[in-house]
């Protein structure tokens, strides 16, 4: 589902590195939400089924040596660290098991980071379960809880879950839903930037901020509103990010939805000779059956038929 994700492991807090060390360290867990989308690029835990499983463990001692009934901060990022274990161990029932018993407990302690990061996972496993109805609930309570807020993290952490509501809708092709949120998404992480830089890396910034422009130039060109999407292409270009594989194969996709198929080729042609000659895209082997099927779309608007059936 979703397209984002992509930068350096952040999210392992100092707890999880005590409860490897078997240390007594204290927790200092902050940005559990932007933290999150770097946790799925980690390709050691990914791989080290063990690794992984241990690192649960000591975290799950770490949750039962506290009182049931003790309701900390602590408490609430030992529930987020197995949350994202869970995830990333495909124990989708666990995960969801801990976001429960998360975000009630954030809400009982009138933690809206917290209880909004739990809500915004239980979208999206909902999400990946096609239970749509339940993942807008989630989505939309997360963002609701942050919306307001001023502090420029939580402007940054708001405009992830935007996108996230963004990806949602567009999906589902609720266009004028998913242009509100993806409107707000840029307007907060504009926001968030101007307010305080030192809460973004600059690659992070550039990421996250050109990967909202050219979902919006996307979804502008598939509207019909297409001079207004130029707009935010030509931003979009400016960044570093646009000359990632990652950001390439978004022009792509944005340059399909557009009808430039000349020009998508063309695009599609640097990147196929990248990820074809050499690992330089993160899981290539499963990124390349899409690479493929773009490129039979490119090629079908062209009227290419021959090349479609070769591709």
């Amino acid at each position: 589902m979703k397209t984002r994700f992509i930068l350096t492991l952040a999210i392992l807090t100092t707890l999880c590195l005590a409860a490897c060390r078997k240390t007594q360290d204290e927790p200092n867990r902050t940005n559990y939400a932007h933290e999150r989308m770097t946790f799925w690029t980690n390709d050691s835990l990914l791989d080290d089924i063990h690794k992984r499983d241990s690192l649960r463990t000591h975290i799950e001692d770490e949750l039962r040596k506290l009182p049931n009934d003790e309701q900390s901060e602590q408490r609430l990022h030992i529930l987020a660290s197995l949350v994202e274990l869970c995830r990333i161990g495909l124990d989708f029932e666990g995960a969801m098991n801990y976001c429960m018993e998360g975000t009630s407990l954030a809400a009982q302690m009138g933690n809206d980071e917290m209880n909004a990061f739990f809500q915004n996972n239980m979208g999206d496993m909902f999400f990946d379960a096609e239970e749509l109805s339940e993942a807008s609930a989630q989505y939309e309570n997360a963002c609701k809880l942050l919306e307001n807020k001023t502090d420029a993290r939580l402007m940054k952490t708001f405009s992830l879950y935007a996108l996230d509501m963004y990806e949602f809708e567009f999906q589902l092709m609720q266009y004028d839903a998913a242009l509100k949120y993806i409107k707000e998404a840029i307007e907060h992480i504009d926001k968030s930037y101007a307010a305080d830089k030192n809460v973004w890396t600059e690659t992070e910034y550039d990421s996250i901020h050109a990967t909202a422009l050219i979902d919006m130039a996307r979804l502008l060109a598939r509207i019909d509103r297409k001079e207004e999407g130029r707009t935010y292409y030509e931003q979009f270009l400016q960044s570093d990010f646009a000359k990632t594989n990652e950001g390439i194969y978004l022009e792509i996709r944005y340059l399909d939805r557009d009808k430039d198929w000349e020009k998508a080729l063309e695009r599609y042609s640097v990147l196929e000779e990248r990820v074809d000659t050499i690992h330089t895209y993160n899981s290539v082997t499963a990124f390349l059956p899409r690479l493929r099927f773009l490129k039979v779309r490119i090629l079908t608007g062209l009227e290419r038929w021959k090349e479609c059936c070769e591709a």
